[in-house]
């Protein structure tokens, strides 16, 4: 694994090598033929390549550029004498060249022409294995749909990504897990050339990408009569980030496939442009080339400058086909209210939601969380009234007036109104607003024949069968009962499964010999969360050793029980670590709809303990995936946990049982299976005539970066760390986002080192060495910055203080594992400001940077 990481990371620039080895005279269409891969659909074509060395030929894995370099010189003189073989390879060179030639199809009913032709887009080709840019059905059908143009004299001309590293190749380990290798395609003899113009130079384009211009060139691979152009930011000008753009098919994380996307999309465009192309008609195979729509809107403006962005919009529409093969048959397009959580409630107008909804023409809507929407029952009214929506309901917001969880309030039996007691509480409405959204709740599911309800467990669904059916004529309840079904939530096994726990304690600096009881909840005041019923149970049970650790909103200090806050942690990856190096995870919740932490820890092979009430109890299924504790009371919660804590062979049977039974239960295809249940038991399913899944693909695809209704796409910033492949969290010590200050010039957010120190990891998608360069102003004269890892100093550095305006930059080699890195940061001074914060100081940001040689 090791060397493949390191195969991974090589940053050696590759230049083009042309195929050098001098084949005897009378086989030298064997070059030629090689170079287009018009002989991989032609049995005779393949068969020529075989026949030179069948044993080579399966070695080479039907690679004939590399089957014609390795073969030795003894068996291609040999061929080259054969009469035979010479008269089948005379033929068959004949027939291509033929087909090369002959000119485009005669046919009225194609608008393309050669002048105006068909340009494809697609972020993968699988034309042959020999040319690995590829990783299923995608990638085949858009090498089929070359062929087959070739075939039919088409007019069309294709462009995609050259991944330098390919799609990641798998071997099946001894204890029965996939390891996967990545190797550099510039070492396997590839059937492409470099585009050139008249003079001999590479054609290239750029494209703005992360506030700087990143160059594109490109290589041309030969589908028959098709030419495929293959884009690659792998040049010597652009930095080491920018060249491995086109590094990973399907590699990296979200911004990584926006960034490839921007390529493909704009830099396929330019690079018609650049080519003197001028396509009919644009046919975007999937949505990784959606970005093309954007710089053929540009190009209209820029043209017509008097128009706007709806008349470009309209032109673009009239010049683009898509395609889509989504998983199931389904896409998926997600779209949020905001993805900063800290803009809540979102100040946007339900027609705006609804204006982004309409666009992608959607057949169903599905509809999660509106709380933190401004306006939710207005939005949820107007998409209901145009498009068959399916509400999921994680809470009882739905049939209250206002409320997420009613406690112990029964007002929703009659009327929600302005006598609300928890008015001010999240999600807040004001009161004299409450009546007339509990009606007009009732009135949306009792008349709208569009909209669907999914409780998120079985006692949300009986719930809200219960508060609506209480409310409504008694007819109502067989007419209406189809209203209410139930889905199973779905999580990512490749993300939350078992891992070490000392390993992850160790990265996470958690102490190796503490019991450690994780938690979601960290706030005494929080009565629903029920924090304040774990700290009691543990101080009945009084057991040595122990260590809270929670996550979450909000933090306390509790006398008597030793409680370290983690924070909110929203990288699935770090939250996973935390599941796996606890021992025990408690959830003490009041009220719960589901509870999906629950299912979190057991798949990370942790025991989940919660109390049996709400849907706690179909996320625990008792003495498989932890335990359920049938009093709600500390007491009865003390002795659970002291049982677990002192029965060792019972926690291991959890762990053993917990991450098989989820992995059955919330698989994302378990999760998929019990939405079309629902529709089916609806009548959803001919209403909409769906066709469920008979299977499913190995490698589930990414969703796409949402559409966000506030603020731009993308998540804002809620971390300085960042880097090539990696993301970055703080643990303690560091302050809240800043917001920029101009005045500064710090035009983006930067974050507060608190004074003593402060932890905070690097989370790698891989094994890779780098500097890790820390930007920073600083407040205090006498100042002074350590860089720990693993207990040791790794950077001592006095750093200076003249003017809050000068930018410190510091630096440190590191060697980054897979998985979590953590770092501490101790400063020997700082400043009080107005809120008696202690000052150390202002991270601008925290970048890691690859070396090149790594």
């Amino acid at each position: 694994m090791q060397q493949a990481a390191a195969e991974r990371m090589d940053l050696t620039f590759r230049s083009f090598s042309p195929f050098s080895r001098q084949l005897p005279s009378p086989i030298q269409d064997l070059d030629r033929i090689s170079m287009n891969f018009y002989w991989c659909w032609q049995p005779e074509g393949a068969a020529l390549f075989r026949d030179i060395d069948p044993e080579l030929w399966e070695r080479c894995e039907q690679h004939p550029r590399r089957l014609l370099a390795e073969t030795g010189e003894l068996r291609l003189w040999q061929i080259a004498a054969d009469p035979g073989y010479l008269s089948r390879l005379k033929e068959f060179a004949a027939g291509f060249d033929e087909y090369i030639n002959s000119a485009p199809k005669d046919d009225h009913t194609i608008t393309a022409t050669a002048e105006r032709p068909v340009a494809y887009l697609c972020a993968e080709y699988g034309v042959h294995n020999s040319l690995p840019n590829y990783s299923g059905g995608l990638g085949i059908l858009a090498g089929d749909h070359l062929k087959s143009a070739s075939d039919m004299r088409l007019p069309l001309v294709a462009v995609g990504l050259l991944y330098r590293y390919g799609y990641f190749r798998q071997d099946i380990a001894h204890d029965g897990w996939q390891e996967e290798h990545y190797s550099n395609i510039f070492d396997q003899g590839l059937a492409i050339t470099p585009v050139v113009d008249e003079s001999g130079q590479p054609v290239r384009v750029m494209v703005h990408i992360r506030g700087r211009e990143v160059q594109i060139q490109a290589w041309l691979a030969q589908v028959g009569r098709i030419n495929l152009y293959l884009l690659d930011t792998n040049l010597p000008e652009n930095s080491e980030v920018d060249r491995m753009i086109t590094g990973h098919l399907y590699g990296g994380d979200s911004e990584t496939r926006i960034v490839q996307e921007k390529v493909l999309g704009i830099g396929g465009v330019r690079f018609l442009r650049k080519l003197g192309v001028k396509p009919s008609v644009f046919h975007l195979n999937e949505g990784h080339a959606a970005f093309s729509t954007l710089e053929l809107a540009q190009e209209y403006l820029a043209e017509y400058p008097d128009s706007n962005f709806a008349q470009a919009q309209k032109a673009v529409r009239e010049q683009c086909v898509f395609t889509t093969q989504a998983l199931a048959g389904h896409e998926v397009i997600p779209i949020a209210g905001t993805l900063d959580w800290s803009l809540t409630p979102v100040n946007c107008t339900a027609e705006a939601v609804f204006q982004l909804v309409a666009a992608a023409h959607p057949d169903l809507v599905v509809v999660g969380n509106l709380h933190n929407m401004e306006q939710p029952l207005d939005v949820l009214e107007l998409l209901a009234s145009h498009f068959y929506t399916v509400f999921i309901m994680h809470d009882q917001w739905l049939l209250t007036g206002r409320c997420g969880y009613v406690g112990t309030c029964e007002k929703y039996m009659v009327t929600c109104d302005a006598a609300c007691p928890t008015s001010n509480e999240y999600p807040r409405l004001a009161p004299d607003k409450i009546k007339d959204a509990f009606e007009r709740k009732h009135t949306l599911v009792r008349n709208c024949d569009r909209l669907l309800v999914l409780g998120d467990s079985h006692w949300t669904t009986n719930w809200a069968r219960y508060a609506f059916f209480n409310y409504q004529p008694r007819q109502a309840v067989v007419e209406l009962d189809h209203k209410f079904q139930t889905i199973h939530y779905g999580l990512d096994l490749k993300t939350f499964y078992p891992r070490d726990r000392q390993e992850c304690r160790r990265q996470l600096g958690l102490p190796e010999d503490k019991f450690i009881i994780l938690t979601g909840s960290q706030s005494i005041e929080d009565e629903r969360k029920g924090f304040r019923f774990l700290v009691e149970a543990l101080k009945i049970a009084a057991l040595d050793n122990v260590m809270v650790v929670s996550f979450g909103y909000g933090a306390s200090i509790v006398e008597g029980v030793e409680v370290h806050s983690a924070g909110y942690v929203s990288h699935p990856l770090l939250l996973a670590c935390y599941y796996s190096a606890a021992d025990l995870f408690v959830g003490p919740s009041q009220e719960e709809a589901f509870g999906q932490t629950f299912i979190e820890a057991a798949a990370c092979g942790t025991p989940a303990v919660g109390y049996a009430l709400g849907g706690i109890k179909e996320a625990i299924t008792d003495g498989i995936t932890g335990r359920v504790v049938i009093k709600r009371t500390p007491e009865a919660l003390a002795a659970v946990i002291a049982e677990l804590y002192t029965d060792e062979r019972q926690r291991q049977l959890l762990s053993t049982l917990a991450p098989i039974y989820i992995a059955n239960t919330f698989s994302f295809q378990s999760s998929y299976h019990s939405f079309m249940v629902a529709l089916d038991q609806s009548g959803w399913l001919n209403l909409l005539q769906l066709n469920p899944a008979s299977k499913f693909a190995a490698h589930l695809p990414d969703l796409t970066q949402p559409t966000v209704v506030m603020g731009e796409n993308g998540q804002t910033l809620h971390s300085v760390i960042s880097g090539s492949g990696v993301t970055g969290h703080a643990l303690t010590g560091f302050s809240g986002m800043e917001p920029p200050y101009p005045q500064l010039e710090l035009e983006s957010p930067s974050q507060w080192l608190l004074w003593p120190e402060g932890e905070f990891v690097v989370i790698s998608s891989k094994s890779q060495q780098g500097s890790l360069v820390i930007n920073c102003r600083n407040i205090s004269p006498d100042q002074h910055l350590e860089i720990w890892r693993n207990g040791q100093i790794c950077l001592q550095e006095q750093v200076p203080c003249s003017d809050i305006k000068r930018r410190n930059v510091l630096s440190l080699t590191v060697l980054l594992e897979q998985g979590v890195n953590r770092f501490t940061l101790k400063v020997s001074d700082y400043q009080i400001d107005e809120s008696q914060r202690k000052l150390g100081l202002l991270i601008e940001k925290i970048e890691f940077e690859v070396c090149s040689n790594s």
